[in-house]
């Protein structure tokens, strides 16, 4: 009896196989429409500019705190805020993002949180230095459970050091939220020629 392996796939290389939700790449050099910067405690903030520490052929900004005042030793703590972001029916997600994050031995750290329907959740908590020779950043990617009903999600890094923290470096960029994987490049399906026939359903796929 004659077996026909069929694979069916798109499997195009330039094209993520995931649902692309958001993407913000700080390309106006400003801080995006809707989101927010907040200073809790000290002088201190996050600013969207343009790196010295990025490759000069990237044109676009980063979300930047870098310390050189050696003299102030209070307590320092702000954030930045994305908008909300409106969610689909999947019930995990992925957020990815570029990080650098030198702590220089300070008493500091990032705290990075989700805000789903107005209520905050604690995702990852950064104590440690995030580098890695040859990458100014370094990609973070977070899977997120989401029930399917939730209506929007939006996302806060939060910094805050408990005294003085110079020489510290904290650059983010590159935000990507997708929803589930598509790459069906790795299925096949076995079809027995000569065999009886099996009944099935039918699926539409809507886009």
């Amino acid at each position: 009896m004659k077996k026909l392996i069929i694979i069916i796939a798109v499997c195009i290389s330039n094209i993520q196989a995931q649902n692309l939700i958001v993407s913000e790449q700080f390309s106006a050099c400003s801080l995006p429409e809707k989101w927010s910067l907040e200073t809790a405690a000290g002088p201190y903030s996050f600013a969207v500019i343009k790196s010295n520490l990025m490759p000069q052929a990237d044109a676009t900004c980063t979300i930047v705190y870098q310390q050189t005042d050696k003299n102030n030793t209070t307590f320092r703590k702000f954030s930045i805020s994305t908008k909300a972001f409106p969610l689909f029916k999947y019930s995990n997600y992925k957020l990815d993002f570029g990080l650098r994050f030198v702590r220089a031995g300070a008493p500091n750290q990032l705290k990075l949180y989700s805000l789903l329907d107005g209520t905050k959740t604690l995702i990852q908590t950064y104590s440690n230095d995030v580098v890695q020779n040859g990458l100014v950043l370094v990609n973070q990617s977070l899977d997120l459970q989401i029930p399917p009903n939730a209506q929007t999600i939006q996302f806060i890094f939060e910094y805050e050091s408990n005294g003085n923290d110079v020489n510290t470096i904290l650059l983010i960029d590159n935000l990507y939220l997708n929803g589930p994987d598509n790459d069906d490049c790795s299925r096949a399906v076995e079809i027995t020629l000569d065999a009886p026939c099996l009944s099935g359903n039918i699926i539409w796929f809507w886009r």
